[in-house]
Formats: C-alpha cells, structure tokens, sequence
C-alpha cells in the first residue's frame, strides 16, 4: 500500500510529460515531407511517368545531403562548441576544423552535381530550374507557416 503512494505521483508525471511533449511536436517530419512532396509535385505539374523515375532520384539525394549535414554537424560544430570560444583553439585544431569543412563542402559539391546529372535523364533543363523554384518556394512557405505558429503560440 506504502509503494502506491509513491508510484501513483510517479506515473502522472511520467503521463503528464509524455502529453506535453506529444502536443508540443507540431512539427511532424512525417508530415512536412508529405506536404513537400505535394507542394513539389504540383509546381512541377509532375506525370506519373515523371513522378515513378524523379522521386527515388530525389529521395536518394536529400539522404545523402541529410548524411552531409549530419556529419558536419558532428564532425565540426561539435569541436568548435567544445571550446568556449574560438580563441580557445589551438592552430592545429582550426587547421583541423577547416580542412574538414572543405572536405564536407566538397562532399556537398560531388552529391549535388551527381544529383543534377540525374536529373538531366529525367527532366528538361526548364523543369529542373521550376525544380528549384519549387524547392525555395516550399522552403518560404514552410517558414512562413511556422513564424505564423509561433506568434499564435505567444498570444495563447
């Protein structure tokens, strides 16, 4: 009976945390990636034809470039936030952080022109351009709606 006491305070924090947090995550990577592939297929007027050959062309790319990001992330930021401050870096370790943001830039390079090069089987150079329209006008209507979120979220 003493051990109920005690589990029951236990268990509603556990519930009352895992409800926030799931309220909290509006931001559904499902969901987003679903609205993309919408918002893409429709700018780009994509067939079906069209559609079965692009979209593992572009799935395939975004993972490598997500890889990328991935990498610099933990390659570099994270040796760069263990210091303080830059001024905290020995030379060798700058040098380090440099050559491997080249690399990584590099990296970036080779998959976005082994990207376009795919591309080009698919698509006329007119619709890989609407591709990148595309691309930037989902990227500002996605910020757009979170900045709108946010100010809704400050006035509740």
């Amino acid at each position: 009976m003493k051990n109920i006491r005690y589990i029951i305070p236990i268990l509603v924090f556990f519930l009352t945390v895992n409800a926030y947090s799931q309220r909290r995550s509006k931001h559904d990577p499902d969901k987003i990636r679903a609205y993309k592939i919408a918002y893409i297929t429709d700018k780009l007027n994509l067939s079906e034809e069209e559609a079965k050959k692009f979209w593992p062309v572009y799935n395939a790319h975004e993972k490598k470039v997500s890889e990328l990001r991935k990498e610099e992330s933990t390659k570099i930021w994270r040796m760069i936030r263990s210091k303080d401050q830059i001024s905290e870096l020995s030379e060798a370790d700058a040098k380090s952080v440099i050559t491997s943001m080249m690399a990584i830039q590099e990296k970036y390079h080779k998959v976005n022109k082994e990207y376009a090069q795919k591309l080009k089987s698919i698509f006329t150079y007119k619709k890989i351009l609407q591709l990148k329209v595309a691309e930037r006008g989902f990227k500002r209507e996605l910020f757009e709606k979170l900045r709108k979120q946010r100010k809704r979220v400050k006035k509740e």
